[in-house]
């Protein structure tokens, strides 16, 4: 997800507080279980609130998926291939992974691999499978894929460590590191 504007940031600054008034970490838990809360991190990356050393390793190891597999699979892939054109599909999959980063809105993101996945699925049918462009649009496809699915794995992970620690979570309200909203 891509950093919130200046301007959005303030105006959620302005708001943050009087949003989160009166909210216990009781409350936060059984609204955020029961679906009438919700909550975003609009100063702060949900990575910095993930709290323990396996989550943490969790989610890098879904990270690591999209940023390093590539320079790993693509490679062994070409070579076995003995096709270098193939190592291209190491740029497509960060284009893939930078066109899905590139929005904060999960709907768009998951449009976005819809798109990528619509093209890779009409290129095997109609190109093959050994084309480019199907080998390019695949690979596109996977690191898109990779990284919704690294971003969702951050969100529960930093949801999960606010919901069990509710020191983390008033620390949270403290510095206005994330902005309650009620479901109505």
């Amino acid at each position: 997800m891509k950093p919130i504007s200046p301007e959005t940031l303030k105006y959620f600054q302005e708001r943050v507080a009087e949003a989160n008034k009166g909210i216990t970490h009781a409350d936060f838990v059984a609204g955020v279980r029961a679906g009438t809360l919700t909550f975003i991190f609009p100063s702060t990356r949900p990575y910095q609130m993930i709290v323990g050393a396996n989550r943490k390793k969790k989610f890098a190891c879904w990270v690591i998926f999209y940023l390093v597999a590539p320079l790993a699979v693509v490679p062994l892939w070409a070579w076995q291939q003995g096709n270098n054109w193939l190592l291209f599909g190491i740029l497509a999959s960060y284009i893939g992974s930078v066109a899905t980063a590139k929005t904060r809105s999960r709907r768009r993101q998951y449009q976005i691999g819809g798109w990528i996945g619509s093209a890779c699925l009409l290129a095997w049918i109609f190109l093959g499978r050994h084309n480019y462009y199907t080998v390019f649009l695949t690979c596109a496809e996977f690191g898109s894929l990779f990284f919704m699915i690294a971003d969702e794995v951050e969100e529960q992970l930093a949801r999960d460590s606010l919901i069990e620690n509710a020191e983390h979570f008033n620390a949270a309200l403290e510095n206005q590191l994330i902005l309650i909203h009620r479901n109505r």
